[in-house]
């Protein structure tokens, strides 16, 4: 609200993404919330961008911005209720809903209500009325603020140039039909800088790859972009202020502690510090400034991490990790680095997991997750850790999985 009597249009765009990403905790927890105006309370709520899974998180948030005020408040029942999608909502708790006392008493809206749950519990018995206060915005779904897109990659014996998406909103794949028109690659990395997703490096036909294609997700459509320094696979790849960072991994000179990065405004590749030591299939991640590498391959299994500051252009090694880990995943989750799965000794792939608080610079352990796996996807999304695809016994795993940080357990999508 600041922002927008202040009359900062970028302020106010920045806020309301916000509000919008994080409305399942703001719902919940924040009073600045019950102060709102009916008018802007609306506003959050009708948005197709609103970041929920579940429509009672909208009906709940109404309640709870009621109760605030119930007397001056609760004849705005109906018209806030018009910005819950009640259509996705279980027969059930519509039910709930309908014999709700702010449903029962509103003297005005209650008939048109009340026939509206009805279409929704049974269509063939609404009125001209009820059609006409029911719109298709009931039934329609939002529109997810996360896709995570799966670029190439590989099955036994197979690379790929398939592209699929996964909205965690709606727990649901879909594969895009055209794929890198160049060809498949397998052990590349992928960062997103806003729409743009660059698929970096790899191996293909018995060659290291050093190439890199832009796919854009707003025209889906490819470019060449300006080839890495080294070629590399098996290499970390993390994002920090817009810039690309490729780090360690291997080619036909062996394992690799060198890095680049890579600057989209000037379409360079540039050479950063060398790691303390050489890394392939280590897993890397931006946190506070920083970039982070932990685990992976030099010979031995690797439980040694190192961080990166780009103001100093140095790599300083931080505690190890509790556990030997190559092929792990790690991610920035509230406020911490995240390193989970990989293969340990013997090439077991392992399902536990541990952070690191950079303040203490020590490592906690997590729960495991409920498959081992090792070389997959983790990617943060709609403040839950995702965990796709990877091999265990060699092989290939199709199962999500999601880290709830609040109830701090991983759960199979």
């Amino acid at each position: 609200r600041f922002s927008k009597f202040k009359s900062c249009a970028d302020l106010e765009s920045d806020a309301r993404h916000f509000v919008l990403s994080a409305f399942v905790h703001l719902s919940q927890q924040s009073k600045e919330l019950l102060e709102l105006p009916v008018e802007e309370l609306q506003a959050i709520i009708g948005a197709d961008a609103l970041n929920v899974k579940d429509e009672k998180v909208v009906w709940n948030c109404v309640l709870r911005w009621i109760d605030h005020d119930a007397e001056n408040r609760k004849g705005h029942m109906a018209e806030l209720l018009k910005n819950v999608r009640l259509g996705l909502i279980e027969k059930e708790f519509l039910q709930e809903i309908r014999s709700h006392p702010y449903v029962k008493e509103n003297e005005t809206w209650r008939p048109v209500i009340h026939e509206t749950l009805d279409f929704l519990l049974d269509p063939s018995i609404v009125s001209e009325n009820a059609r006409e206060f029911l719109t298709p915005k009931y039934e329609s779904k939002r529109i997810p603020i996360d896709i995570l897109f799966v670029i190439g990659g590989s099955t036994p014996g197979i690379s790929t140039d398939s592209m699929q998406t996964y909205d965690a909103m709606t727990d649901q794949w879909l594969k895009i039909e055209e794929g890198d028109p160049t060809g498949p690659r397998t052990r590349h990395g992928v960062a997103a800088v806003g729409f743009n997703i660059y698929v970096i490096g790899g191996f293909h036909d018995d060659k290291f790859l050093d190439s890199v294609r832009c796919f854009n997700a707003v025209t889906k459509t490819w470019t060449e972009v300006k080839h890495m320094i080294d070629c590399r696979a098996d290499f970390s790849v993390a994002v920090l202020g817009d810039l690309v960072y490729a780090i360690g991994g291997c080619n036909d000179g062996g394992r690799l502690n060198s890095a680049e990065r890579y600057d989209h405004r000037t379409n360079k590749w540039a050479r950063i510090a060398s790691l303390n030591t050489d890394r392939t299939h280590a897993s890397a991640t931006a946190l506070n400034g920083k970039v982070y590498v932990v685990g992976g391959f030099d010979g031995t299994y690797r439980a040694s991490a190192e961080v990166f500051d780009p103001q100093k252009n140095e790599w300083t090694k931080i505690s190890p990790m509790h556990s030997k880990r190559s092929g792990l995943c790690c991610v920035a989750f509230q406020g911490s680095v995240y390193a989970v799965g990989g293969f340990c000794e013997e090439s077991r792939s392992t399902s536990s997991g541990e952070k690191y608080d950079p303040e203490m610079d020590t490592w906690t352990e997590i729960p495991n997750l409920s498959y081992p796996r090792g070389n997959f996807v983790l990617q943060v999304i709609n403040d839950a850790i995702y965990a796709f695809g990877g091999i265990h016994d060699k092989t290939p795993i199709r199962q999500v999985e999601r880290f709830d940080g609040g109830r701090h357990e991983w759960f199979v999508c």
